[in-house]
């Protein structure tokens, strides 16, 4: 179990999703991505950091269908997120609507690691870093001239 809460950002040309969950719901505030629920996930008002909520993984995770301003190529990107986390397992994000599609991307928590992927292709786990429960993480996921770095 972990919430999820978006800085406030400030968003340019180059932002292709952006969360900020509030009273509406779950959705993408630029209205590029159709974002669907899987499993229990719902809106936090008790659990924030920034704004009036968070969203709450109980067991879910957000799917997006397979876009193509997800397909990286080589050019550089950076994915940031807040996480407070209940447990230290669970998908976070995936670009797949089943949660386990050959090709799409995710970020998860695997055996107390976090891990970014796409499946059946490559996975990058942060092995030097242990999550605490009821702890508010900056997360960062970069790619650079080719190299990727992930910071919990």
């Amino acid at each position: 179990n972990f919430t999820l809460n978006m800085i406030p950002s400030f968003v340019d040309s180059n932002t292709t999703l952006l969360l900020n969950f509030n009273k509406l719901g779950i959705y993408d505030s630029l209205s590029k991505n159709n974002i669907s629920t899987n499993g229990n996930v719902s809106i936090s008002y008790d659990i924030k950091k920034y704004g009036i909520g968070s969203i709450y993984f109980n067991g879910g995770y957000l799917g997006i269908p397979p876009n193509p301003d997800f397909a990286m190529g080589n050019g550089d990107f950076t994915f940031d997120w807040n996480m407070y986390l209940l447990s230290t397992s669970g998908c976070i994000f995936t670009t797949s609507l089943s949660g386990n599609s050959n090709g799409h991307f995710y970020i998860s928590l695997k055996n107390n690691k976090l891990c970014v992927g796409v499946y059946n292709v490559q996975e990058i786990v942060f092995n030097n870093w242990t999550p605490e429960i009821n702890t508010w993480y900056h997360s960062a996921l970069v790619r650079e001239n080719n190299t990727c770095s992930l910071y919990p």
